[in-house]
């Protein structure tokens, strides 16, 4: 059995934290954490991989995956409106 792959949004709710803890940890705003957990931002800095893998208590890798993740179920979601 192969594990589903978290996106960011998981990563930031198997953590316990909210957007705006989130913001404390690693700095920048809600708005553009809201973004990334939502697709909206493409590439992000390394540092703000970093910054999440630290406040998430993962590595860096793992962030990258759920960021990738996070775009692959984005563009199904943006598939699935174009159809309807």
């Amino acid at each position: 059995m192969t594990k589903q792959k978290q996106n960011l949004l998981g990563l930031r709710r198997h953590a316990c934290l909210s957007l705006s803890e989130v913001v404390a940890k690693v700095g920048g705003n809600i708005s553009n954490l809201s973004q990334l957990e939502n697709g909206l931002i493409k590439e992000p800095h390394p540092r703000t991989i970093r910054r999440l893998a630290k406040a998430y208590e993962v590595a860096k890798d793992t962030v990258w995956e759920a960021l990738e993740e996070t775009h692959k179920q984005k563009q199904a979601d943006d598939a699935k409106q174009q159809e309807t």
